[in-house]
């Protein structure tokens, strides 16, 4: 099984510390970690292998290396002549016709704990592997290259990664050097579950201020948010939401679901953050929600229902409050979260919607793809037919992203293992470039360097990939160099005049946005109220007529 990709989110320059910090634990830690684990498994049961270790009380106790050592070694250790048994146990309680016991899945949530304290505590025998007969050769000393890798450069990005391996789900820190074309993995992290989100966020939620972190969404109902500035770590340094065990999970769907107010009840699948709100976070989930969260304070802010599960959203650019989702139910909303009676504007397209994604350069329209392979390019003003329908792919088109160094310029990546380049200007959009990844499998993700402006990450079924768009031709020929970001402020300026500037005050330009799209909410409510009248007075006279 290959060992898929799948989300990927860049770090700026600058922002990561040179040298990590490492998580270690004393010995004396060590061990009382061990014995609270082991004491941990109850009178008459034993840890993993238990049985065949020295009964030899160790001096230290922790987590051991693993070895090759076969299994006659492993049931006589040094010193120990006697033989391990062959003898078969039998359940005589055991069904046949379930031996793996699946009718009391849902019972097991409550065993998950101990079942986990039980395999660490039978992997952990000595703290100091130098009283571990069974390790030989003595620990490495780190050389001067292990040092030098180590080290974060400030012309270094970082990219998360979160990739589900056929052992163990992994969020991977990689270091990527474009002067040196270097990328190389720095650390990981391992997750109790498979990542389906992961997006960088500058905001330390400890200290209230800039940060180095990453929000992570999963197959659990949670947001787990890990420090990218220390190495080695066991747990997240915050989560958001309440964690619900299947048993109270199925009493609910019985009763009448009620809007919740402590985060979500099923995998969250994407996650947005806004640079200018660096306390506001947007999640969404297959439990048929949105949700914006209070960093600060650990809160959530707002619930924004759906008719199916919410596949992805992003924040406006320019505009903090206007928050873009896609569903399964073939629904493009956007709404403004200062409303409270939570009304939104809506778009219906072809298939389930994959992706949404603001035009930076014309940022009163976004784009929208979904699982048929098509993209629909949008005007948020008016609640009418997409500016441009393109049949991008064949298959569901899982990424979307722009590279401002050249204007116009639209990437998409699909399940069908390609890359494509699109110039979107003059509303008739082209393809410049078509790049197929043939032994990479399906194509996931894919997120653009925030300095570089040429350079794409790939996630995919089977690694990741950065790929910078100035290798080809085509698109040299078509878009010519990319802009520097000192290039880029002038981008920025031909935008003011267009979008909203929140941080340049240009408050009559912003409420004159927002205020078209509450009053364009505001119509379609007062329509769609006038169509359910309308409707209503029809049966009435029908019935009437029917009664006479």
């Amino acid at each position: 099984m290959a060992s898929l990709v799948s989300s990927v989110s860049w770090v700026s320059r600058g922002v990561a510390k040179s040298r990590p910090e490492k998580l270690s634990l004393e010995v004396n830690d060590l061990e009382n970690v061990i014995e609270e684990l082991k004491s941990g498994l109850g009178d008459g049961e034993s840890a993993v292998g238990e049985d065949s270790l020295p009964r030899k009380p160790p001096k230290n106790a922790s987590v051991c290396k693993t070895t090759n050592e076969t299994e006659d070694s492993i049931e006589n250790p040094p010193g120990d002549e006697s033989g391990g048994s062959d003898e078969e146990v039998i359940d005589e309680n055991e069904d046949p016709d379930d031996p793996y016991n699946l009718a009391a899945y849902d019972d097991e949530d409550q065993d998950d704990e101990l079942m986990l304290e039980s395999t660490i505590a039978g992997m952990t025998v000595y703290a100091d592997n130098k009283d571990d007969p069974y390790i030989t050769l003595p620990d490495e000393v780190d050389e001067e290259d292990d040092k030098a890798d180590f080290e974060i450069r400030p012309t270094d990005n970082l990219i998360v990664a979160g990739r589900a391996a056929p052992e163990c789900s992994l969020l991977e820190v990689y270091v990527y050097n474009q002067k040196d074309s270097s990328l190389y993995c720095h650390h990981d992290i391992i997750l109790p579950a498979f990542p389906l989100a992961a997006c960088w966020i500058n905001y330390d939620v400890e200290t209230k201020s800039p940060g180095n972190m990453v929000a992570v969404g999963s197959m659990e109902p949670v947001i787990s948010i890990w420090e990218l500035d220390v190495v080695e770590v066991i747990e997240p340094v915050a989560t958001l939401g309440t964690k619900q065990s299947t048993k109270s999970t199925k009493k609910k769907k019985k009763t009448k679901e009620k809007s919740s107010v402590d985060g979500h009840t099923d995998a969250v699948l994407d996650i947005s953050w806004h640079s200018m709100a660096p306390t506001a976070l947007a999640s969404a989930s297959a439990d048929h929600t949105a949700a914006v969260w209070d960093l600060s304070e650990g809160k959530q802010l707002l619930s924004l229902k759906h008719t199916d599960k919410v596949q992805t959203l992003d924040w406006h650019p320019k505009e903090s409050s206007v928050l873009l989702t896609g569903a399964f139910d073939h629904v493009v909303r956007l709404y403004d979260c200062r409303q409270q009676d939570k009304t939104c504007l809506k778009w219906k397209i072809k298939g389930e919607v994959e992706r949404v994604l603001w035009d930076s350069f014309c940022p009163y329209n976004f784009f929208a793809s979904d699982d048929s392979g098509h993209v629909f390019y949008m005007d948020s003003r008016k609640e009418t037919l997409p500016v441009f329908t393109l049949r991008a792919h064949e298959s569901a088109v899982t990424g979307l992203t722009q590279c401002r160094g050249y204007d116009g310029c639209l990437a998409t990546v699909a399940m069908d293992a390609t890359l494509k380049v699109w110039d979107t200007r003059k509303g008739n959009p082209n393809c410049v470039l078509e790049k197929k990844f043939k032994d990479q499998g399906g194509l996931t993700c894919v997120a653009p360097c925030p300095e570089a402006n040429s350079i794409l990450v790939l996630g995919s079924e089977k690694c990741l990939t950065i790929y910078d768009l100035q290798t080809s031709s085509q698109v040299r020929k078509h878009f010519g160099d990319p802009k520097t970001p000192e290039t880029n402020a002038s981008v920025d300026e031909a935008m003011d005049g267009l979008t909203l500037n929140t941080m340049e005050s240009d408050e009559d330009e912003l409420n004159e946005y927002l205020g078209n799209i509450s009053e364009t909410v505001t119509k379609s409510k007062t329509a769609s109220l006038s169509q359910a009248n309308r409707k209503k007075k029809k049966a009435k006279r029908k019935n009437k007529k029917a009664g006479g």
